[in-house]
């Protein structure tokens, strides 16, 4: 399940699997997701 974000934009969520988190962002628009990175801790900056 994704959990809340650290950026503002309501359309930028991150993924938490195996002990990586995931961002990502949702484009409703063009109907697709774009993954922002992969990193191993849980900190990231967009």
């Amino acid at each position: 399940m994704p959990t809340v974000s650290k950026s503002n934009d309501v359309n930028i969520r991150e993924l938490i699997f195996e002990g990586y988190v995931i961002p990502y962002r949702v484009d409703s628009a063009k109907e697709n997701i774009v993954v922002l990175g992969m990193f191993s801790e849980n900190e990231w900056k967009l």
